[in-house]
Order: structure tokens, then sequence, then C-alpha cells
């Protein structure tokens, strides 16, 4: 069982298998919507060893009478939400836009569409994209990229005497741009210390050397602004149509710098917030499914009329082609790395 679906098994002694979560194991079937017998044969798993998947939004029942009793607990129902926790951001997410994608930002990114059917062509493969199963029948067409990871370890490098939001005012004091750094390298995953791998990246690469904790968190927020910006170009490139807008959500959302560079790299608009959309995603779930809501569309309406959602608007033609100029070193950077 995953975790979720064990917990809730402890709770009310019910089993069940929830598929957004289940789904991230890999080993479920586009085609069929079922566990992969072929995948599972693979590794020596039957399907009978899991208990059945439910959607999102399934009722299991009340907690075990012997619990409430234990730990004097009213009358308790439990419902099992989308488990996965970037699913239940998702459907925290505003959803602003006509064709809006979503960047789930901690201390890594998941960026993505939510998709009605599944894009599993070549080209998606290629980039390293998948189709994890979202709430009410959809697809978190999504890829997992570097975050704020960065930001976190030089913050603790620098012994913490900085908070978040005085390294991101600090890097405000300069200029952006100064470096190109690939933030996707697996050289900057778990380095002994970060801030010494960005600067030998940066001598390696024959460019200016960030040294003050300002110039450090710019060449940050710069490159995973121009990372993202690359990243809904693929996703323009994968769809067949063009993202217009970007909803943030999670802790990067309150990074009002990369929120604005983002926005104004990639050319779309971009809407942070909630930061806390796991949880809120979890709660719009449980509200569906008691018939509080009428369904999710209605939730995310709620939601942007709720909470502080930011809006950043492209600033047209400030950084001219720095996109193209990026796009061009993260190949170079591609082809060093292959060699």
């Amino acid at each position: 069982m995953m975790i979720p679906d064990y917990i809730g098994y402890a709770l009310t002694g019910k089993a069940v298998t929830e598929v957004t979560n289940a789904s991230t194991t890999q080993m479920l079937s586009l085609r069929e919507g079922l566990f992969d017998d072929h995948l599972l044969e693979k590794v020596n798993v039957k399907q009978s060893q899991f208990p059945k998947l439910v959607e999102a939004g399934t009722i299991l029942g009340e907690v075990k009478s012997e619990l409430s009793e234990k730990y004097d607990l009213p009358k308790t129902e439990v419902i099992t939400v989308a488990t996965h926790d970037t699913a239940s951001a998702v459907i925290g997410a505003p959803g602003i836009g006509q064709k809006w994608a979503y960047l789930s930002s901690g201390t890594w990114s998941l960026i993505g569409a939510e998709l009605n059917i599944p894009e599993n062509g070549e080209v998606a493969f290629k980039q390293n994209y998948t189709n994890e199963w979202g709430a009410y029948g959809t697809y978190r067409f999504l890829k997992n990229i570097m975050g704020l990871w960065l930001i976190q370890n030089i913050k603790q490098e620098l012994g913490d005497q900085y908070s978040f939001a005085e390294l991101a005012k600090l890097a405000e004091e300069e200029p952006p741009f100064q470096q190109l750094i690939d933030v996707n390298d697996e050289r900057f995953q778990n380095p002994s210390n970060m801030i010494e791998e960005i600067k030998k990246y940066c001598q390696e690469t024959k460019q200016k050397v960030p040294q003050t904790p300002g110039e450090l968190s710019m060449a940050v927020y710069s490159n995973l602004s121009l990372y993202y910006a690359n990243e809904l170009s693929i996703l323009d490139h994968i769809l067949g149509y063009h993202i217009d807008s970007l909803n943030i959500v999670g802790g990067g959302s309150n990074v009002e710098l990369m929120n604005q560079l983002t926005a104004t790299i990639s050319g779309v608009n971009v809407y942070a917030g909630p930061s806390e959309a796991t949880a809120i995603g979890n709660i719009m779930v449980q509200m569906i499914t008691k018939g509080d809501i009428l369904n999710v569309y209605l939730a995310r309406r709620i939601i942007a009329n709720s909470f502080n959602i930011k809006e950043f608007r492209p600033e047209n033609d400030k950084y001219p082609e720095i996109l193209q100029v990026y796009q061009r070193f993260l190949k170079s950077s591609f082809e060093r790395r292959k060699r």
C-alpha cells in the first residue's frame, strides 16, 4: 500500500489504492487505467496484491469505533483525497487562463499542464515528461525539474543569517542574467557545498562568478526563471498550442522577483498563489465529495476569490533574446555533458 492509503486503512479498516499516488509508481497502464501486468511481472508483483484502485474523492468510511473511543473522537468520516501532494496542489491551483499551465514550486519544481487525454508521444518521452493521474479523470502531464533547493542550500551555507525574503531583497539589488547556469545539471542535486559548486560552474564556463549573497541569489532566481520559460516553450511544442498563463503554487509563489522574471522571459501572465495549494486541494476534494461544492471548476473559482493571487505581466522587450541565448546555452551544456 502507498503510505496515504495505509493511513486510511489504519483509520477505517478499508483498504484502497488511490490512483493519483499509484500512478507515480509508473506501474499503471495508460491504455487500460489499471496496473500493467507486464510491468508488474518484471518486478515479481501481482495486481491482486494491491487493494482496488479508486478515484480521488472516494468515501472510505467512518473512523473505527475503537479509535473513536480510545481518543474520544467525534463521529468522523474519512475521504480519500488526491493523495499525491502534487495532485492535490494542482487541484488547489486557481486555474486562471484559457490555456494554463501549473508550476508546483518548492524544493523541486513540477511544471506541466492538466490534460483530459494523456500525451505519450515520442517528443514527450524524449523531453522526459510523464503522465501521472490527476483527480476527476485528468492527467498531470509534467516534468520534475530543479527548484528552490538551490536557494535553500545557499541560505543554510550562509549560516541562516538571512531569511528567504531577505535573500530575495538582496537579489533585487543585482542585475539579472549575469551568468547562464544549467540549473538542472546533476552537479547541483547534492553537492557538498552549493555556493562553491555554483562558483566553480561559472569559472569552468568562463562567466562572471557570483560572490555576494545578493549575486548568488540573483543567479539562482534569474536562471530558474529562464529554465521555467524554456520548459513552457517545450510544453507549447509538445501540446501543439500556446500556453497563455502559468499558475505558480507552493513556496515559490512568494518569490515575486522570480515570478516577474518568469513572466517577462516566457511572455505569459503568471498568477502566483496560493502557497499552501496542497492542503487547499485536499479540502476542495472533500467538499466536492460532500456536495458542498459542485465541481472542481467552481472549486478553483472559490480559490481564486479567496486568496491573494498575485498577477505578473510580461515586461515586453526588457530582456530581448535572452531566452533564445539560454536555449542555445542549454543545448551546448547538454552536448558537453554527453562528451
